[in-house]
């Protein structure tokens, strides 16, 4: 099963020809149950990945736009990861790695809760590669499994701040996709963290690319913002003092 999104015809009309959802294993209280059926603990990689950064690709610009897909990556600043760490088959989550989070949501029932989806948005889409496109016929899996289960995870990494580029763009569209779906948004305004900001106040650094990431891949695009943060701690490792003060809060 795909989602089969014809974007030319959606660019025109809006989309409405969805096949039946998927629905992935609930998310429990205390943890999650990955593909492999195991139970995951809550905070089982905390106090090691404080930070979360996610990446959204949708098809409207507003708050309440479309989301295609998630994709995130728990990290910490202190660390000198590498894709690798975040894409290499370990850990017990979804087939990737224990430590990143990615899934293709089903459109059709957004829509029905009113998310919103623009046709200058579908446009841009349909002038993008043939790799970014991809996600279109991807499988795609229930809303309502996939906030239930990010917010799983999120517990599961011990996440505590949140990352976005910029947390103006993407924060409001997540959590708006929180509340059309009845789960609890796992943050407060004083746990978001910009990317975009932070670079504004730091000496640029070079561009790094990653030869095998694709651009507008929300993973891919998690993956490369995280390693973004972390070359810039390395410059300017007082500019993150208050993330040790929260951790010794915290403890």
């Amino acid at each position: 099963m795909t989602m089969g999104l014809d974007l030319e015809a959606a660019a025109k009309t809006g989309y409405s020809g969805l096949q039946a959802l998927r629905i992935m294993p609930t998310a429990l209280s205390d943890g999650f149950v990955g593909k492999t059926g195991r139970m995951l603990s809550a905070g089982a990689l905390a106090p090691e990945t404080p930070e979360i950064m996610f990446d959204l690709e949708t098809l409207a610009l507003s708050p309440r736009a479309v989301v295609v897909s998630i994709g995130a990556v728990a990290f910490n600043v202190r660390h000198c990861d590498s894709v690798s760490d975040f894409k290499s088959p370990v850990g017990q989550s979804w087939g990737l790695n224990a430590r990143s989070f990615y899934r293709v949501l089903e459109l059709k029932t957004q829509q029905l809760k009113g998310r919103e989806l623009d046709g200058d948005t579908v446009r841009w889409w349909m002038s993008q590669g043939d790799e970014a496109k991809k996600l279109f016929s991807a499988e795609p899996w229930s809303p309502y499994a996939v906030v239930d289960s990010f917010n799983a995870w999120v517990r599961y990494v011990g996440g505590k701040r949140l990352w976005a580029n910029p947390t103006v763009f993407d924060v409001p569209k997540l959590e708006s996709l929180f509340e059309d779906f009845g789960v609890r948004w796992p943050f407060t305004h004083r746990d978001y963290r910009d990317l975009k900001t932070l670079r504004a106040v730091t000496r640029r650094l070079d561009k790094t690319d990653y030869a095998d990431l694709v651009a507008h891949h929300a993973l891919d695009d998690a993956i490369v913002q995280a390693l973004e943060v972390q070359r810039i701690y390395r410059y300017n490792p007082g500019l993150f003092a208050e993330s040790d003060e929260v951790k010794q809060k915290e403890g």
